[in-house]
């Protein structure tokens, strides 16, 4: 059996604390938040991040992964942050796979990664460290994701496309296959990017055009 914390405490984080409540080998012993949200799907809230620092230390506790249930719209950096401080303490994050979603075995998921309830990831996808695949979003084959990306809840990612660092593909949002996407994009709700997106910004419609500041 092996001990998860969660990092996180708000609506994104209950969602996979209710993921990793079904996954068999794993058992989930608190979350941590810089302030407590009450119990989180039955699970009691420890302190902030640094009461991990001596856990292995308490009596009775094993070494512990650790799951990541930051969200991120937009700015990934909060999360970063995160995540690098609590690699460099000497924690490692485990990726979180919901017993409804499907992820070819072909295909591999970077460390931190959740895909989610009804997310399909499909043959020799290569998700980057720290993604959210949320519910019902399709990585299609041979898609290239890089770290920090979120794709939202019913998000399409055709074919062989590539997606950098920190985008966000928006709810219902389509890529059509074999483009690129730019680290540090953000397609709206509902959009359809129909050529690649080389720079970085806000991106809006059908076809998706960057918003003007």
């Amino acid at each position: 059996m092996t001990d998860v914390v969660l990092i996180g405490g708000g609506g994104h984080a209950s969602v996979v604390a209710s993921m990793l409540g079904e996954l068999p080998g794993l058992r989930l012993v608190g979350y941590t938040a810089p302030e407590a949200h009450g119990t989180l799907e039955g699970v009691e809230y420890l302190g902030p991040d640094s009461v991990l620092a001596d856990w292995e230390a308490r009596a009775g506790h094993a070494p512990v992964a650790l799951a990541l249930g930051i969200g991120h719209v937009g700015d990934p950096a909060p999360r970063q942050a995160v995540t690098r401080r609590m690699e460099e303490a000497g924690f490692q994050f485990r990726s979180v796979t919901a017993r409804s979603a499907w992820v070819a075995s072909s295909a591999s998921l970077g460390r931190g990664t959740v895909v989610m309830p009804g997310a399909v990831v499909n043959a020799g996808a290569r998700l980057g460290a720290f993604g959210i695949i949320n519910s019902n979003a399709v990585v299609e084959h041979g898609c290239i994701v890089g770290e920090h990306v979120h794709l939202g809840p019913g998000a399409v990612v055709s074919g062989d496309v590539r997606i950098g660092a920190g985008s966000m593909i928006g709810a219902g949002a389509v890529v059509v296959q074999g483009l690129e996407v730019a680290a540090g994009c953000l397609v709206g709700a509902g959009a359809v990017v129909t050529r690649s997106l080389t720079e970085a910004g806000v991106y809006v419609g059908c076809p998706a055009r960057r918003r003007r500041a």
